[in-house]
This record gives C-alpha cells, sequence and structure tokens, in this order.
C-alpha cells in the first residue's frame, strides 16, 4: 500500500496532490456552508451586470455569474471562486523563483505556509470582491516580474491588463497600484510604465465612464460618506487585531523573525515582495487613525508573505520544525472552523448572518399580492430574494447606509406596490406579530408605496453659520421618475425636512415650509423655503442635509456643512 502511495505521489507530484486535495475540500465546503449575507448581495448585483455598482466595481458581479450559468444555489455563487483559489495557489508558486521551488520540502513548506491563513482558507470558498482582488493581485506580480525582467510592449501590456483588473476588482487595487510604484521606483524612467498606464486607462474607461454617469457614487461613498476622518485609538488596535486574525499570528510574527535575523538571504527578486508586504501593512495601519478597517482589507499581503515565509524556511531547515507545529495546530483549527460553518447553526448565525429558516418563516405572514420591503437591510432583502427568487427591497433611511438598492431600477416593481414593511423598532409605528420561531415580526401593510430614492435636493443660498431662529433658503428638487411623487397623504405621508447631525452622529430634524403637495414626474421643483433652529440644537459644527420623511427619513441631498451659533 505504502509503495502505491509513494508511486502515485511520484508520478503526479507532492504540489498536485496537495492541490488536489485543497480544491476539492473547497468544493464540499462551498456545498454546504449556507450562503453569507455579502454573498446573497453580490448575487443581486449580478442579475444586472453591468459596469459599476454602488459599492464596489463589476468583477465580483462578473465571477458569480459565470458560477450561476452552470450552478444553482450556494456552489453556483462560489464555483468560480473555487476555481480561481485553484489558479491563486498555482500563481503564487508561480511567483517562487524557480531555484527556491527546488528546494528540499519546498512543496510541503508551500502548502504549510498557505493553508494556515485564515483569509486565504475564507476567501477560498466565499465570494466577495476580494476573491478577484487577491487574484488579479497575483497577475499583477507576475507580470510586473516579467516587465522587470524584460521591457517589451507585450510584456507592458500584460502588465497594464493586470492593473485594469485590480481596478476592476476593487479600488484598493489603486492602492497597490502605487505602492508598487513606490517601492521600485525605478519603474517611473522606464517607457513601459508609462504605455503600461495609458492602456490601463483606457480598459478601465467604461467603469470610469459608469462613473460618471452615477455621478462618482463609489467613490463619493468609499472616500467620504464611510470614513469618519475622527480618531479613536479603537481603529488601530482593531486593525492590528484584524490583521492577526486574517494572515495567521504566528506567521505574521515569523517573518518579522525571519526576516530581521536572515534579510541576507532573501534574493533580490523577492526584496520587492518583503517591501510591498510592509508597505500594505503600514499603509492601513495609519488609514486606521482616519477611520476603522475591516480586516479583509489586508488580504493580498498574505501573496507576499507566503512568498518571503517560503523562501526563508526552506533555506533554513531548523526552522521547517517551526512551521510545520504551526501548520498542524492552524490547519486544525481551521478544519474544526470549517465544520461549524457546515454544522452549528449558531455558528452560521453569528458568521452568515440569519439562514433560511427565518426568511421561510417571514414568508409565510407575506400575502400573496404583496411584496416585501425590508427596513435598513440590503442583506436581508438579498438573502430573500436569493432563497425564494421573488423580488424583496431594502428602505435605506438615515440611521443606516446608501447601498445598490437605492442605485437599481426598483421603482418598476415596487413604486405604487402593496407591500409589507419589515421593521425593527418598537416605536410605535408598526403593528406586531411572531413567526413560527416565535420571533417577533414588526410590519406596516402599505397600499401605495413611493419609491424616491432617486429623488436628489440642492440648496445653493445654505447659510455656512446659522443662528436660533427663522432662516429663508432658496430648495431646488430634481424628480427624474416618471410618476409624481405624493406628499402629505397616506398612513404615512411624505414630508421634507432638514437633518442637521453633528461629528457624535447626534441628529436633529427641522420641518421646511411651505410644506410641497407634489414632486411632478421628471421634473425640477423649486421654491423659497423656510425653516427655524430651535434652543434645542445645540451651538457646534453639523452636517446638514435634505431628508424625506416616510415612515423614517431618507436622504436626498449631498452634506453640506454649517456652524450654528
Amino acid at each position: 500500500m505504502n509503495n502505491k502511495l509513494k508511486q502515485i505521489e511520484k508520478r503526479i507530484g507532492i504540489f498536485n496532490i496537495l492541490l488536489i486535495t485543497y480544491v476539492f475540500v473547497n468544493i464540499i465546503q462551498a456545498i454546504f456552508t449556507p450562503i453569507h449575507d455579502d454573498e446573497a448581495y453580490y448575487w443581486v448585483y449580478s442579475n444586472n451586470l453591468d459596469w459599476g455598482y454602488f459599492d464596489h466595481p463589476p468583477a465580483v458581479a462578473l465571477i458569480v455569474k459565470i458560477g450561476t450559468l452552470f450552478f444553482d444555489f450556494e456552489l453556483g455563487v462560489r464555483f468560480f471562486t473555487v476555481f480561481l483559489s485553484l489558479l491563486s495557489i498555482i500563481a503564487i508558486w508561480k511567483l517562487i523563483p524557480k531555484e527556491v521551488r527546488g528546494y528540499k520540502n519546498s512543496a510541503l513548506v508551500f502548502f504549510g505556509i498557505l493553508i494556515s491563513i485564515p483569509g486565504f482558507n475564507m476567501y477560498s470558498f466565499i465570494t466577495t470582491p476580494d476573491v478577484p482582488l487577491l487574484f488579479s493581485f497575483i497577475l499583477y506580480l507576475l507580470a510586473l516580474k516579467k516587465l522587470i525582467e524584460k521591457q517589451t510592449l507585450l510584456n507592458s501590456m500584460l502588465w497594464a491588463l493586470t492593473a485594469a483588473m485590480l481596478i476592476y476588482s476593487k479600488y484598493h487595487g489603486g492602492i497597490i497600484i502605487l505602492l508598487s510604484i513606490i517601492v521600485y521606483p525605478k519603474l517611473l524612467k522606464q517607457w513601459t510604465t508609462y504605455l503600461a498606464g495609458f492602456i490601463a486607462l483606457v480598459l478601465i474607461s467604461p467603469h470610469l465612464y459608469w462613473q460618471y454617469t452615477h455621478d462618482f457614487i463609489s467613490f463619493r461613498y468609499h472616500l467620504f460618506q464611510r470614513t469618519s476622518g475622527v480618531f479613536t485609538i479603537d481603529n488601530p488596535i482593531g486593525y492590528i487585531g484584524g490583521t492577526f486574525g486574517i494572515l495567521n499570528p504566528a506567521l505574521f510574527v515569523l517573518v518579522i523573525l525571519l526576516t530581521y535575523k536572515f534579510r541576507d538571504l532573501i534574493s533580490a527578486a523577492n526584496r520587492f515582495y518583503l517591501r510591498m508586504f510592509w508597505g500594505i501593512i503600514i499603509f492601513f495601519f495609519f488609514y486606521s487613525f482616519r477611520s476603522r478597517i475591516e480586516a479583509h482589507w489586508v488580504v493580498t499581503a498574505l501573496v507576499p508573505m507566503t512568498v518571503i515565509l517560503h523562501e526563508l524556511i526552506v533555506k533554513n531547515k531548523k526552522y521547517q520544525k517551526s512551521i510545520k507545529y504551526i501548520a498542524i495546530v492552524s490547519i486544525s483549527l481551521l478544519i474544526i472552523v470549517r465544520f461549524l460553518f457546515v454544522f452549528s447553526s449558531t455558528f452560521q448565525e453569528a458568521t452568515l448572518g440569519t439562514g433560511k429558516e427565518y426568511y421561510a418563516s417571514v414568508k409565510k405572514v407575506i400575502p400573496e399580492d404583496r411584496k416585501i420591503v425590508f427596513f435598513n437591510s440590503f442583506q436581508n432583502a438579498s438573502k430573500y430574494k436569493f432563497f425564494f427568487n421573488e423580488e424583496a427591497f431594502s428602505y435605506n433611511s438615515v440611521y443606516y447606509r446608501k447601498n445598490q438598492y437605492d442605485l437599481g431600477e426598483y421603482d418598476k416593481d415596487f413604486n405604487n406596490s402593496k407591500v409589507v414593511f419589515k421593521g425593527w423598532w418598537n416605536d410605535g409605528k408598526l403593528d406586531t406579530l411572531r413567526l413560527d420561531n416565535n420571533i417577533l415580526f414588526r410590519y406596516a401593510y402599505i397600499d401605495d408605496y413611493t419609491i424616491f430614492t432617486k429623488v436628489n435636493a440642492v440648496i445653493d443660498d445654505l447659510p455656512q453659520q446659522l443662528k436660533v431662529g427663522e432662516h429663508e433658503v432658496n430648495i431646488s428638487i430634481e424628480n427624474p421618475y416618471d410618476y409624481d411623487i405624493i406628499f402629505g397623504k397616506g398612513r404615512f405621508p411624505l414630508t421634507l425636512r432638514l437633518l442637521f447631525q453633528n461629528i457624535e452622529e447626534k441628529k436633529y430634524f427641522v420641518n421646511l415650509s411651505p410644506s410641497i403637495e407634489k414632486l411632478s414626474g421628471s421634473s425640477t421643483y423649486s421654491e423659497d423655503v423656510s425653516f427655524t433652529i430651535g434652543k434645542n440644537i445645540p451651538e457646534g459644527e453639523y452636517d446638514c442635509q435634505v431628508v424625506i420623511n416616510y415612515i423614517y427619513p431618507q436622504y436626498i441631498s449631498q452634506k453640506w456643512k454649517v456652524k450654528i451659533q
């Protein structure tokens, strides 16, 4: 039996055996792990392929779409992710210098490192924009490696293609491109760099045009709306903890130790990867002083970390025992986590979101002639649609954030429709019943639901300083829909207000008068209106926005900085 195994290993190779085993495990995992909240959201993306989406570029929608052409349910959403993990392993292996790959136990060390990394495990079967980003980053490094070795037109074009793939995957790809030029400034002296930049710009021009036609909505969201700009010590501390969690703390400490002790053993080619590794880590560390960093933002750092650690360990036999123990402990823990994803409903709900049983109990109480609108939850709306292939919508108020449901053509399916509005709060606005699983379901029946997410208001003459008392401004409101929007009628009448929000995110609402009765379809309303700043609003600096109050208030304008004195 042992001789047969040795013959198989010799014929196929240990690298290929480990690769096939890992991919097989990921396919099984992809089938039996319930859908993640965000995966359902990206599946909604894939139903309407476009050059861009509110939160992300289009690559994640494309890989989901390709998978669903071949398979249904979770495997369809994840199939191409598993395939890209296969290609990623092969491509990272190609990044390692050929002479280093020839060392004894090289393949075992490589897999011992890579499969011990939680981030790589996660993005081998869970579909997010980080999956195409990680794969594109590896191809980007391969293309850059070829370009540095030989300045040719073809190599420049390949580098441009991979740079464009990075941008189409996730906007963090732009940071990676800038970091690569910073850590290898010789690129600025080469004509191929500028040619590649021009080609990449042409390749991403459809996405840039999409951003232009949508008022650069994604850029405004990521650069200004999701970042507070206020320092809190929790952010850098959280960043450090999250980075350890994604990259494996033992491997992170080991790479610091080995690069300090054996820096001279790092080949010239791999020194670039060392600088890229620290570039990614340091950039996001400093960025954490401005905003909260999500742990997965540093997932690309696992690529240079793997290449560097692999070289230093195969060249230092005594550390092969260390990586053996790290791999055994880490992979054992990750196997337990993988089992929990499949068999533990408590773990599934904590990590993947609410399961199908909950949505099935919700569906039971929705009359056949009504659609469902979830309050402040693009995840709930997406999962409901994924499980039952029925239309669902997310009403995103000022207590939440905007998302793809504010951008899509949902007016065609939901405006003036009979809906069940599914809320959360016990504030007297909603009715209550208990579902089969004894969970409270807060809801309201609305017979003529109004969609107004794309309505846009502008106040040109809003003073930067406001005092207690009455003020008058001119407001312009554009209604891009082909239907009228009626104010002041129904169970939840629409009213126009100003929202003042301070740095602590405390909100104060002020009514505008005279109240609007109707916004005619495909037209712009303009009128002088007045509002009163009461003594209940403390002095200080505020973000001011126009909102329409429906069931709950929703933004319909950009922010303006004002100071109340």
